[in-house]
């Protein structure tokens, strides 16, 4: 007859055989428990805990404080990119059709006439025209154009916003003065061409008194649609900025939430301590344990029972010799 496998015998004797091996598993995890115990319960005694809970307590205050203050720096930056692309029209313009008008002026300026003294002399005369075209170009790149053209026109809110549309270019020898203004639509560039002309009729009235007498001829105007790459990569520029600020303004929130609030020590979180380590050392004891039984049972080749006989080679036991 077949001799049926006995889990329960096989589990005792496996115990009984490497029984100073699971000694020695449950008083390294006993140990290990105390490791973690004994050091804090003297840390209490001697007041170091109290101590250490307030390095620690300011260590984790400072880095809260500092990834706080790294938090609203992002989020002030986001906002005010929020604000610009919103109001900004050039954020709102497609590039490969970019509304333009441009106008230009000429300034005509007398040379004065020298005295036969100052001719002899070789005395040149003032290059007034030179003047006149640098001072208009101070001008319009200032901003008190920028600040009458938002008052004037009521689809943009800032002269920030303003001054991003006009665009002055001039030549002092020639004095030819172009400006080039950029709208949501021609229709806008055209409001803002006549308010930049009469603008500069106000100005040539000014620095014909304060500067030199002259006159200011409008030579051309025009309106068109342009493709402008540098648009384009301004708007890519702008998107690729606000990613980044969200992203890293998420890493900082992460971080912040991942920050550990310190405990101070007390006999009672001591103690959970304690026992969280003394299990886990006897999980872990207990495992290495099972693992070197079960190799070492492997190594052995000795047969100790009658059982292990029938089992292992399914011979018939004829007698036993007992153990002197």
């Amino acid at each position: 007859m077949e001799d049926v496998f006995d889990l329960r015998e096989f589990v005792f004797t496996i115990l009984r055989r490497w029984r100073m091996v699971v000694i020695w598993a449950l008083v390294g995890c006993v140990l290990g428990g105390a490791y973690k115990l004994v050091p804090g319960s003297l840390n209490i005694l001697n007041g170091t805990a109290q101590q250490e809970y307030d390095k620690a307590m300011e260590t984790y205050q400072n880095q809260a404080d500092g990834i706080n203050q790294q938090i609203e720096l992002l989020q002030n930056s986001l906002d005010r990119l929020d604000e610009y692309m919103e109001h900004s029209i050039l954020m709102h313009i497609a590039s490969s059709e970019k509304p333009v008008a441009n106008v230009s002026f000429y300034v005509d300026a007398e040379q004065p006439t020298l005295t036969p003294e100052e001719a002899a002399a070789g005395i040149q005369p003032p290059n007034y025209t030179n003047r006149l075209v640098m001072a208009y170009a101070q001008a319009l790149e200032r901003g008190e154009l920028c600040r009458q053209l938002v008052k004037r026109h009521d689809s943009i809110s800032e002269s920030q916003y303003m001054k991003e549309l006009l665009s002055v270019s001039y030549n002092a020898d020639s004095g030819i003065i172009t400006v080039e203004v950029t709208g949501s639509d021609l229709e806008m560039c055209g409001s803002l061409l006549m308010l930049v002309e009469e603008y500069m009729m106000q100005k040539q009235k000014a620095f014909s008194t304060t500067i030199y007498p002259h006159q200011l001829n409008m030579l051309s105007e025009s309106s068109y649609y342009v493709s402008d790459g540098n648009l384009t990569q301004m708007q890519q520029n702008q998107q690729n900025q606000r990613i980044s600020l969200e992203q890293q303004l998420q890493e900082r929130n992460t971080a912040l939430n991942q920050l550990v609030v310190p405990e101070m020590a007390s006999k009672k979180a001591l103690l959970k301590s304690g026992v969280k380590f003394i299990l886990l050392g006897l999980v872990a004891g207990g495992g290495l344990a099972v693992l070197l039984i079960f190799f070492l049972d492997m190594m052995n080749v000795k047969v100790r029972s009658e059982q292990e006989l029938r089992r292992q080679f399914g011979l018939r036991v004829l007698g036993v010799v007992p153990k002197e």
